[in-house]
């Protein structure tokens, strides 16, 4: 099995910005799924994480970092589908991440383009399965 994507070490050093405009209009996996707590902790971890770098986050655990997408999978694909970057064709650097308390927890997708994470998916359900 092929390991999953790694950062661009060329944005290692840069803090993520987040951007929304490559995210999927399908109603199970669009923004418009989030009710106002889910919307609340989705607004608080994206402030926290704009204060790292992507070498930062990428370096935290599992459970507060990033997790890789594998090529092939589910999740994989979805990313893929929605990614507009003219670098696509050559560099997939694709993720998770997870928000929320340990019960409540949903997963935001995408990938990086440059030093944006690009979110493609919120995932509030867990309807996503390759993780």
């Amino acid at each position: 099995m092929e390991s999953g994507t790694k950062i661009d070490i060329r944005y290692a050093d840069h803090n993520i910005i987040f951007d929304i405009t490559d995210s999927t209009d399908n109603k199970n996996y669009s923004l418009c799924r989030l009710n106002r707590e889910n919307l609340k902790e989705l607004l608080r971890k994206l402030k926290d994480i704009r204060n790292l770098t992507w070498k930062q986050f990428s370096a935290k655990s599992r459970d507060t970092g990033i997790t890789s997408e594998r090529k092939g999978t589910e999740s994989f694909n979805m990313i893929d589908a929605q990614n507009s970057s003219p670098n696509k064709i050559v560099e997939k650097y694709y993720f998770h991440f997870r928000i929320g308390a340990q019960h409540s927890t949903f997963r935001i997708f995408g990938y990086q383009y440059k030093n944006a994470f690009c979110i493609t998916h919120f995932d509030i359900k867990g309807d996503i399965h390759d993780h």
